[in-house]
């Protein structure tokens, strides 16, 4: 297998990834947060389990099984719960520049949890990417609507996924199976969620269980759950399998910024100038690990080079 096809699955999953700020806004505008990702993850297992009996696809061991489960219970279960429920007492703009810390939060989850280092690369790139996300932000940091609560709900999310991620970065590492591994992730999501939609949601949000309101809310859930959820989570296990956590972790930064181009297309928000030059520099945090690789191959390329001239 190339190098190059576990990051290019990274990059699809988080280009899909990205679209979830603008689709998942329009659809918690048609009914509750949690109702929306019950049928988001269900129906993403559903399509998987499909995809898995038409491939043949290898049934993981019970245990993997069970700890995925688990694992989807914290990520993207209650993370992606902790985010919306976070975002009611807070800022977007806020939870966004939290999640940019992601990186170094997997790094260090990593290197506690499995014993996995991180090149300093990634430490430089995250920063480069935090950098560039305060910059993308740094117009409506100061808009007032923030919370110490809504930061915290979206603090504990950065925490949930970084311990999802690193857990999952295990199973691949170690198993693989990452189809039946997403299954399970995504049944355990489907889950807890289905539990504050019954017990607790209804605290939150007046609407309770509804109806899906139209053919066109149906085809944004079906969009959620096969390319945003099946799709995405599929990718990015399998991408586990060869990619540090915290690498892989650094890609996702890349969906603040792809999300501007999709809010602008689906929600009609403006772009400026300083969102174009605050995404290049997110760019180029996500790739300065790809860079100093290359830049040493070459180097040592060179090195060897001058070594053979001088062995003639």
């Amino acid at each position: 297998m190339t190098s190059a096809l576990p990051h290019l699955a990274i990059l699809v999953a988080t280009v899909l990834w990205a679209s979830s700020f603008a689709t998942g806004k329009m659809g918690i505008l048609a009914m509750t947060a949690s109702q929306l990702l019950v049928l988001r993850f269900a129906i993403g297992a559903v399509v998987l389990v499909a995809v898995a009996r038409l491939v043949a696809h290898g049934r993981g061991p019970a245990a993997i099984n069970r700890q995925a489960f688990l694992i989807g219970m914290v990520a993207p279960g209650a993370a992606t719960l902790l985010t919306y429920w976070g975002m009611l007492h807070t800022s977007a703009i806020n939870a966004v520049v939290i999640f940019a810390w992601i990186p170094l939060a997997t790094s260090l989850c990593a290197w506690w949890l499995i014993a996995e280092k991180t090149s300093p690369g990634v430490i430089v790139g995250a920063a480069a990417a935090v950098a560039g996300t305060l910059l993308l932000v740094s117009d409506d940091l100061a808009d007032g609507r923030a919370s110490l609560f809504g930061d915290f709900l979206c603090f504990l999310n950065l925490v949930a996924v970084a311990f999802g991620q690193t857990l999952l970065r295990r199973i691949a590492r170690d198993h693989g199976y990452a189809v039946s591994v997403t299954i399970w992730q995504l049944l355990g999501a489907a889950a807890i969620c289905l539990v504050v939609l019954l017990l607790f949601e209804s605290w939150l949000d007046r609407r309770g269980i509804m109806a899906v309101p139209s053919i066109g809310v149906w085809g944004l859930i079906l969009y959620l759950a096969l390319f945003v959820t099946a799709g995405t989570f599929a990718l990015n296990n399998f991408g586990l399998r060869y990619i540090p956590a915290a690498r892989t972790s650094l890609y996702y930064v890349l969906m603040a910024p792809l999300g501007v181009p999709f809010a602008y297309i689906l929600l009609g928000e403006t772009v400026t100038a300083r969102d174009v030059g605050a995404i290049v520099l997110v760019m180029a945090g996500v790739a300065t690990p790809i860079a100093i690789r290359v830049l040493r191959a070459a180097r040592l390329d060179r090195a060897s080079g001058r070594d053979g001239r001088r062995g003639r």
